[in-house]
């Protein structure tokens, strides 16, 4: 079987779709894969470190297409569609699957022209633009969130989870990972993270409350995302004690199984990780997400009883140190890790593929 991938844009579209992939690879290996994604985006890299080969499209978000450039964006999407077209003949392809983005939109409507089947994942609580676009004539839509079925056509999702690294469901050892990371034996430990490119107001936050010393007897880990990093580091560099160190980048695996708390956005593929690791969480939800989907994330894993939720306009070094300390007292963190674990789903990428096989049957 020859199965497109395609999804970019964000690491919250290419990793699901790459963890479906190499599910296909690893237990289908007369299928053939090609991903289809954006020339510069992290989809490329991501599939060559999976050993997916890979192929780039010209793509455009849509609200360019009704903007002042909409006439050059408009030619770019034609031209997407075009190369799409050529590619799905040329890999004679037999199944799409896609996982939103932008660089879907032109995917997708290739596969419609040549009526190849077509299978969703949709990774938010609210749909995206890209898999909305396509949900008339897919042939399956596959969800992470329940409350996402509402925005799709009637009886038609179907409730899957979203794939996670098999990596964040055995984590390393806790005390070698700590002594790998150079925390002492016991700590507790915070890890901070605002996704990929860090966030600036989680940044603020987590900087003025260590340098305050708002939290006793704690050592945090903080991602700031590497073009932050230096800024970070800059406003740190006057503090002297050693319970606080930062990074650009991170091995999340390692880091989580450091971690007692996890302060993050409220990314799918985040929350995810975190429910496959069994972490207690505070989730701050970036703001300006599309139909503000990463506050109805975390809404809806706070409903499961794995998060604490603070918006992003309330999120001062105050509040976050207020919310970490009422954590810490009773096994309040012991419940949200149970329920976190609980709404783990393992299978997810396993129950994706059965999907894919069964749309060209």
């Amino acid at each position: 079987m020859n199965i497109v991938i395609t999804g970019g844009g964000t690491g919250g579209h290419v990793y699901p779709a790459i963890a479906v992939a190499s599910f296909i690879k690893n237990n289908y290996p007369e299928s053939k894969l090609l991903y289809i994604g954006t020339e510069n985006g992290p989809e490329r890299p991501a599939a060559a470190a999976a050993g997916i080969d890979f192929a780039p499209v010209p793509a455009v978000p849509m609200n360019r297409i009704v903007s002042l450039k909409g006439l050059g964006a408009l030619r770019e999407l034609v031209s997407g569609i075009r190369k799409s077209v050529k590619l799905l003949e040329d890999f004679r392809a037999d199944v799409v699957f896609g996982t939103g983005g932008f660089v879907c939109s032109p995917v997708y409507v290739a596969a419609k022209r040549k009526k190849i089947p077509v299978v969703v994942h949709e990774q938010n609580s609210v749909p995206g633009k890209a898999n909305l676009q396509v949900s008339g004539y897919a042939s399956a839509i596959c969800i992470t969130f329940p409350e996402a079925a509402p925005g799709f056509p009637s009886g038609r999702p179907v409730l899957t989870g979203l794939p996670v690294r098999k990596e964040f469901f055995s984590l390393p050892d806790k005390e070698q990972a700590m002594e790998k990371m150079g925390i002492k034996k016991g700590a507790f430990t915070v890890l901070v993270c605002g996704g990929s490119q860090g966030a600036l107001s989680i940044n603020k936050a987590v900087t003025g409350m260590v340098k305050k010393q708002l939290v006793k007897d704690a050592y945090f880990i903080h991602q700031t995302g590497k073009n932050k990093l230096e800024s970070v580091l800059e406003e740190m560099k006057d503090y002297k004690e050693d319970n606080y160190r930062a990074y650009g980048f991170l091995d999340m695996p390692l880091a989580f199984a450091c971690a007692d708390l996890v302060v993050s956005r409220a990314g799918a593929s985040t929350t995810t990780e975190l429910q496959a690791a069994g972490l207690p969480s505070i989730l701050i939800p970036y703001p300006y997400a599309a139909a503000d989907h990463q506050y109805h994330n975390a809404e809806a894993y706070r409903n499961a009883g794995g998060c604490e939720l603070i918006k992003d306009s309330e999120l001062t070094p105050e509040v976050l140190a207020d919310k970490i300390r009422k954590l810490r007292n009773g096994n309040v963190l012991k419940r949200m890790s149970e329920n976190a674990a609980r709404a783990a789903v393992p299978d997810a990428a396993k129950k994706i593929t059965e999907i894919i096989m069964e749309a060209v049957r």
